[in-house]
């Protein structure tokens, strides 16, 4: 696995679920992100209001209520420094919006933990990224080829 740079992230989870923010932890410390403190939020509002305190330089999304993908990449994705990661439904529309937004990565909920990994680390050494199942999906609903590659970068 590819070193990240930063010596310390400021990171926000932001879901709607403790149980899942929990899981967003394990995912920091699988990815082996270095991290200088992690703060949550249970919605896009209370996120909202964190940015100035907490100012991530990570911001680790799930399931939220209260705003579309596109949405939160425009709205948290703004920050400058702040790279936004979105673990959603595997909807390729979605996830095309969202990095057209302005979002740094997207994983599917039902991508493999080692995918989701792969874009935590990815988007944490400042890649653009996109989980496979998801552009699996890309290229099936545009039905032309697409070559996956182990490294999944956009940039």
């Amino acid at each position: 696995m590819n070193k990240v740079r930063n010596k310390g992230f400021h990171i926000l989870l932001v879901d709607r679920f403790p149980v899942a923010r929990w899981g967003m932890r394990k995912i920091i410390e699988l990815a082996g992100i270095p991290v200088s403190d992690i703060k949550e939020s249970g919605s896009l509002d209370e996120a909202l209001f964190a940015l100035p305190q907490t100012a991530p330089t990570l911001v680790l999304m799930g399931g939220i209520d209260d705003a579309t993908p596109s949405k939160v990449a425009e709205t948290v994705g703004i920050r400058e420094n702040c790279a936004v990661v979105l673990l959603a439904t595997g909807d390729a529309l979605e996830a095309i919006k969202f990095m057209d937004a302005g979002g740094h990565g997207f994983a599917a909920e039902d991508a493999s933990i080692e995918d989701v990994i792969d874009v935590v680390v990815r988007v944490a050494q400042e890649h653009a990224t996109i989980s496979p199942s998801i552009l699996r999906l890309i290229q099936n609903s545009v039905n032309t080829p697409v070559e996956v590659a182990s490294e999944h970068s956009l940039s």
